[in-house]
């Protein structure tokens, strides 16, 4: 019954749709505190299915937060936006 965490590590990248040319890349990290692995797994996995929801949450955000220091995107411009993951 070992403790592990959640980690993981993104790459976001923001291409121009017009030419396809890639605009922004760059890394974002998630590592959640670590628990039992019973833990993780009781009622029906609860805890994880929480921490990967905070994950996808803190990693969007992480993510915003680049693009906006790099001036690629307005803060706080009209409703936040929604970042599109796609697996290759």
């Amino acid at each position: 019954n070992p403790s592990l965490a959640l980690c993981v590590e993104a790459q976001a990248r923001l291409l121009r749709v017009s030419d396809g040319q890639e605009l922004f890349s760059g890394l974002v990290h998630y590592r959640s505190r670590e628990h039992k692995h019973t833990t993780w797994a009781a009622h029906g996995a609860r805890l994880f299915r929480q921490e990967t929801e905070r994950c996808n949450r803190d990693l969007s955000r992480a993510a915003v937060d680049q693009l906006v220091a790099r001036g690629l995107i307005a803060p706080e411009a009209g409703p936040r936006s929604t970042l599109v993951v796609r697996s290759e």
